[in-house]
């Protein structure tokens, strides 16, 4: 932002050490000094907040996980090796300061600005239907008032004043809602301001394959049923064949029969190859 953009209700950032500041007031003292009067952006004015999780392997390659992947983990047993000693392996010594600045990083091009579209246009769209609804209703009661204390003020005129209201007080509640709605539309106007704040890590997980916690505790790790699974299945592949029985029954079960048995041998036999 310029100098030259600075106006009343505009959120700065940078003037703070953490947040946005709302400009209050700006004066000039020629054209190389400027009085600014800021406030502090209020919390109330953060429209929507997202917790991401962000997954980092050694190769530096980030992610997003949309799910807490920490509880598909469990912490280290007592007699299992420290988190220090497992930082001290080589296959950790990835693991630095490093990357939690790639996490902020992966925020800041991925994560922030998906969010921030998710949030800025129905917001936007809320606004717009709140201040037509503000004019629509403030602007009505304007024009009653001013034309109220113009009939006052003629009546006054020919000596039939009204002794509960005069034109003076008529024309006070007009300016005083004429004032309420120039306010609400400058915060209106703020509030479709909508930008983010930068990204906040509140902390990390190390997770550590069991693989290699068994290897420093020098015992053999158990068979990954997972994996065994996947190559009965791929075997089961390789030798599974489309057979067809156009066929396979020679009448129809009666109707109160609740079960019948075939040969399976049988049926494979009169089976044919798909055509």
């Amino acid at each position: 932002m310029k100098l030259e953009d600075l106006q009343p209700n505009a959120a700065v950032r940078g003037i703070l050490a953490e947040g946005l500041a709302v400009v209050v007031s700006v004066q000039w003292f020629g054209s190389e000094a400027l009085e600014l009067v800021h406030d502090a952006m209020d919390a109330s004015r953060i429209v929507s907040k997202q917790m991401l999780y962000i997954e980092i392997n050694a190769t530096g390659n980030a992610r997003s996980l949309q799910y807490a992947p920490y509880l598909d983990h469990r912490p280290l047993a007592p007699d299992e090796p420290s988190v220090e000693a497992i930082l001290e392996r080589p296959e950790c010594a990835w693991v630095n300061q490093a990357v939690e600045q790639q996490a902020r990083a992966y925020a800041v091009a991925c994560g922030v600005p998906k969010h921030l579209a998710q949030v800025r246009e129905p917001k936007r769209a809320l606004i717009a239907k709140t201040e037509a609804a503000v004019k629509d209703r403030l602007t009505k009661e304007i024009s009653y008032w001013d034309h109220r204390a113009e009939q006052l003020k003629l009546q006054e005129q020919a000596g039939a004043s009204d002794a509960r209201l005069n034109s003076d007080e008529a024309r006070k509640r007009a300016d005083a809602l004429q004032a309420r709605l120039h306010k609400r539309l400058q915060e209106l106007q703020l509030e479709a301001q909508i930008s983010p704040l930068p990204p906040v890590v509140l902390g990390g997980l190390l997770v550590v394959p069991q693989g290699l916690v068994d290897a420093m505790m020098g015992r053999r790790s158990p068979v990954d049923t997972q994996a065994s699974a996947a190559r009965a299945r791929a075997v089961v592949m390789d030798d599974y064949r489309v057979r067809y029985l156009r066929r396979p029954f020679q009448r129809e079960p009666d109707f109160g029969v609740t079960s019948v048995n075939y040969d399976f041998a049988e049926l494979l036999a009169r089976g044919e190859d798909p055509t």
